[in-house]
């Protein structure tokens, strides 16, 4: 991920309004020819842009800090009221790429995710399709106020062109968010907004009055995408190496990856633990059960020796013998393998999934943290796949194979190296 250094001071430039005064960044910035560079690079898949403006809806939301507030010395009974109603509008190029979609935080269930070449295109929670009676194909219209951004006489100025969208999918939010007398309606994830880039554009060009009018070719933040976690270390490199990133931020966030894996990767662990386990007790199972067969049939072995059968056709014959014996084994394993291992993977997705109670996602919402942010901080439900492969079958049957060939050639060497008349005289 690469995005401006808006906390730092030296980028940070003072301007004045119609009595106050407020900053602006003025810093290096994201441009769409460093991303065009940059998804040049091997093992570079995708990216996505994403942004977020504050606009006015006329919406009925989920009610938060704003709805039961009065006016006092410090808000007026209409700044209360637009605050009531004022939406954090995330602008993205990518629906499905975009970090609450992405880490399943969000999910569609009805129309579709925002794509690139969508114009004037919006999504809602259900929660505010509800409440408004609204479906995927209406439209709603957003504006920009400009007591959102300034004290002024008429909080519910509009500041620019009110911009009309299309509802083109409806999500559903896959947590459930706690209620708090501090939280704002905007900072509720089911009165989120999704929109386009297009619209985006749109919306912030409104902001000229305060010095954001500039999203044509220029980026805040921008996440690219891997072919794979191994694989950042060397595209981080070569990003320092190619483009000027001097006064950007870049750094890998694999905190969603690594919170799905967990599980998945003490599953590995387990598995060749008793793998190991499981490897170790058969070689020593089947070597003691084919010497304690060799030695019951030690008087067999020393009639023959006596009779004039050689100590190579004697091996040979028990060399097949135990060749029939482990092909029929590996046979009847074979058939109970499919209802044992279905069994282990249900026990292991029982045991590895979270608990039922746990929420999967936590969203931050704080003064510290202005912007709420939804981490994923524990796995989806475990899934496995319960399946023998062909490979693992030859590789058991080898195994097998070679484990008691090697246990019936040990043994019988040293059983033929005493004399017929030793061996019939020791049973």
């Amino acid at each position: 991920m690469i995005k401006i250094d808006e906390n730092n001071p030296a980028y940070r430039e003072d301007r004045i309004g119609d009595g106050y005064s407020y900053t602006v960044y003025a810093g290096p910035e994201i441009t769409g020819g460093m991303v065009s560079d940059i998804l040049e690079i091997e093992r570079v898949s995708d990216y996505s842009i994403d942004l977020e403006i504050f606009a006015w809806a006329d919406l009925k939301l989920r009610p938060g800090l704003w709805t039961d507030s009065m006016e006092d010395q410090y808000f007026t009974q209409e700044q209360v009221d637009l605050s009531g109603q004022t939406i954090r509008a995330y602008i993205c190029s990518n629906g499905d790429l975009s970090p609450n979609f992405r880490t399943g935080a969000f999910s569609i269930t009805s129309g579709h995710n925002i794509q690139k070449e969508d114009h004037s295109a919006a999504l809602i929670s259900e929660y505010v399709a509800k409440e408004n009676a609204l479906s995927v194909g209406d439209f709603l219209t957003l504006e920009t106020k400009r007591g959102i951004y300034e004290p002024c006489e008429d909080p519910y100025e509009r500041v620019g062109d009110p911009v009309e969208v299309e509802i083109i999918g409806v999500f559903e939010t896959n947590f459930k968010q706690e209620e708090s007398v501090y939280t704002a309606e905007m900072d509720y994830a089911d009165n989120f907004i999704y929109v386009d880039y297009d619209t985006g554009k749109q919306l912030y060009n409104n902001l000229s009055f305060i010095g954001f009018d500039n999203l044509n070719d220029t980026y805040r933040e921008v996440t690219f995408f891997a072919d794979g976690p191994e694989y950042l270390p060397e595209i981080m490199r070569q990003v320092e190496e190619r483009l000027d990133i001097t006064g950007l931020l870049m750094y890998r966030d694999d905190t969603a990856y690594h919170a799905s894996v967990k599980p998945l990767k003490q599953i590995r662990i387990i598995s060749l633990l008793l793998s190991g386990i499981g490897i170790a007790g058969c070689v020593l199972i089947l070597y003691l059960v084919f010497v304690m067969w060799m030695k019951g049939r030690r008087r067999e072995m020393g009639i023959l020796l006596s009779v004039g059968v050689s100590k190579r056709k004697i091996l040979a014959q028990l060399l097949l013998e135990s060749i029939v014996i482990t092909t029929a084994a590996l046979g009847a394993a074979i058939g109970l393998s499919r209802p044992l291992v279905e069994g282990c993977s249900s026990v292991m997705e029982q045991t590895m999934s979270p608990d039922s109670e746990t929420e999967a996602y936590v969203m931050d919402v704080s003064a510290a943290n202005p912007n709420p942010v939804i981490h994923k901080v524990s796995s989806d439900p475990v899934e496995l796949d319960s399946y023998i492969s062909i490979q693992d079958i030859l590789f058991l049957g080898i195994m097998v194979y070679f484990i008691s060939c090697a246990s019936v050639c040990t043994a019988s060497v040293q059983i033929t190296r005493v004399s017929p008349k030793l061996l019939l005289q020791a049973i």
